[in-house]
């Protein structure tokens, strides 16, 4: 699996964001160079495994919809065909984009409106310059993971646990409660990870962060009611914190 991590900020991202973040993906990625891009309040670093052949296709970060956003992506869709032909794609153009060009197809056309017709297993992030957006998605069916942090100022997120504690001004603590459930054997709250302050998105899970607040819902409710919004965590079945 390819691996990624980002930040966005309130404020102008530091100059030494990039560098940090490539440390982040050399201990973290799993081998491969990391690739580095570094925005005005945002930045995203990737490391490439492919995993389809459609991967090699791929490179990110990568720049789209007339450079004001930028995506990077791990997993596949299964519903490329389906996808292909809602877009309208020529067989020659489709042939041509990988699964993340795929994506960022729809996510041109449609927007987040785009994340309920995807299929497959995947985490994206996708920033947003235009908005000064960063939004975060994964699958329904739990294939794919992106473990999270938000002070209030600063979002930062990977797709490993340990390497969102790498990030710098992380507390490194164990969350009681969540390790009370895993030595009891209980599954552990929905959302909760044994690191205070680090939650994990739900499946289908799609997070939306601007100006130092975000909200957490479900991709198959696009105008639903949040599950989850900065300040006050709440999930099913009936785990709630706050901070």
């Amino acid at each position: 699996m390819s691996f990624f991590a980002g930040l966005a900020g309130t404020e102008r991202a530091d100059p030494r964001v990039g560098d940090r973040l490539g440390g982040i993906a050399t201990t973290y990625g799993g081998g491969g160079k990391p690739s580095v891009w570094r925005g005005d309040g945002a930045a995203l670093v990737h490391v490439a495994r492919p995993f389809t052949p459609e991967d090699r296709l791929d490179r990110f970060p990568t720049a789209f919809a007339g450079h004001t956003s930028r995506l990077v992506f791990d997993g596949r869709l299964d519903n490329r065909e389906a996808l292909i032909a809602a877009l309208k794609l020529a067989p020659a153009d489709a042939a041509r984009l990988g699964d993340g060009g795929l994506l960022m197809a729809a996510l041109e056309r449609w927007g987040i409106d785009a994340c309920p017709r995807l299929i497959g297993a995947f985490a994206f992030a996708w920033w947003d310059a235009a908005s000064r957006r960063m939004i975060l998605a994964v699958d329904a069916s739990g294939g794919r993971a992106i473990f999270a942090h938000d002070d209030g100022k600063r979002l930062c997120f990977a797709t490993r646990p340990l390497a969102v504690l790498a990030f710098p001004d992380m507390a490194r603590q164990v969350d009681e409660v969540a390790m009370a459930h895993l030595l009891l054997g209980r599954p552990i709250p929905t959302g909760a990870t044994p690191f205070r302050g680090v939650f994990r998105l739900p499946p289908a899970g799609l997070l939306v962060w601007r100006d130092g607040a975000y909200s957490l819902r479900r991709q198959t409710s696009a105008i639903g009611s949040p599950i989850a919004t900065r300040g006050t965590m709440c999930m099913p079945p009936a785990s709630c914190w706050t901070r």
